[in-house]
């Protein structure tokens, strides 16, 4: 779907064409996310799980969104609504070769207009290296986190103002009812799981120690 457009750059939610280079990209960074050391960073395979599972829209409470320009792959960023009025920025990552050239901005500022029509604040972990770049962007401090929160002078002075941007999330009281939804399957698989171990041999093990 997509979510802007301007002359040679498109912004689009992921689709199963950008899974190589999504996956490339992720794995070339030094930071998967924003704040995240190298060591921590997600193992490969639970991002290759992660990321059908966005493509395929099994979860509604989180998007990619690509940016191309003359259909080049060249950056993406990962946006979760975890509560009814926050949007958490997981990750963002422009080609070497394409940075400083104000596309990583792009991508900021397209989420801080989402955010807006949401009414949503958003929060970020962030490296040391980055953070006189988030706060140029308007980020603040709070700690851990980095929270950046709707400015209507900002937006009115921004490059967004007159731009039509489509939402990428549900309502929230769908999402809410897919999570309990999931919690419920969640907890009859889990229920289910542990009187299998209560008829196993090795329960039985157990007892008689």
């Amino acid at each position: 779907m997509e979510i802007y457009k301007k002359q040679k750059i498109l912004i689009r939610t992921i689709e199963e064409k950008d899974k190589n280079n999504y996956l490339k990209l992720f794995d070339e960074e030094n930071f998967g996310c924003i704040g995240i050391n190298e060591d921590q960073k997600p193992s490969l395979s639970e991002t290759k799980r992660f990321l059908q599972l966005v493509i395929d829209k099994e979860i509604i409470d989180e998007e990619i969104l690509v940016l191309e320009s003359t259909d080049e792959f060249i950056g993406y960023v990962t946006v979760s609504r975890p509560h009814k009025n926050q949007y958490h920025i997981g990750s963002i990552a422009v080609r070497k070769e394409k940075r400083k050239q104000g596309y990583g901005t792009l991508l900021l500022d397209i989420v801080k207009e989402l955010a807006r029509k949401d009414n949503c604040y958003i929060k970020l972990e962030c490296i040391n290296e980055s953070f006189s770049y988030f706060k140029n962007q308007g980020f603040k401090n709070d700690g851990r986190f980095f929270i950046y929160e709707k400015n209507e002078k900002q937006f009115q002075n921004s490059s967004m103002g007159n731009k039509l941007i489509k939402p990428i999330f549900a309502d929230y009281s769908i999402i809410e009812e897919e999570r309990k939804k999931r919690y419920e399957e969640e907890t009859i698989k889990e229920r289910e799981r542990f009187q299998k171990f209560l008829k196993s041999p090795f329960f039985d093990y157990f007892k008689r120690l």
